[in-house]
């Protein structure tokens, strides 16, 4: 069983701010068109390039919402695709961003003479 890695094309980011629940990263990417898929995993860190925590299986989802995410940190993100028999194919290019400080200023003070 041969698995493309047909996901270093196309991964896409959005960071959606979420005042109840933090921040919230959205990962996207092209379906594999190959018939025994059998979903994805994706793989996330902060840390350093290359170095990534337990995966996500998201099943046949192209997409997936990471929640937790903070502010002025850099993420590292790839897609792996696996197959009904097990098999993972390599990681998708990876690709990475860096979250802003999300953080509102402080109010001005204002003095009256």
């Amino acid at each position: 069983m041969r698995i493309r890695t047909f996901i270093q094309y196309f991964l896409l980011f959005l960071l959606a701010p979420s005042l109840a629940f933090g921040l919230t990263l959205q990962i996207t990417w092209n379906a594999n068109s190959e018939t025994d898929l059998a979903g994805y995993k994706v793989y996330i860190g902060s840390t350093a390039p290359g170095i990534y925590g337990t995966p996500r299986d998201v099943g046949n989802a192209t997409i997936c919402n990471i929640t937790g995410i903070k502010d002025m940190t850099t993420y590292y993100v790839v897609v792996t695709a696996y197959d009904a028999a097990g098999n993972e194919s390599g990681f998708s290019t990876e690709v990475f961003t860096v979250v802003p400080d999300m953080t509102s200023p402080s109010a001005p003070g204002i003095k009256l003479n």
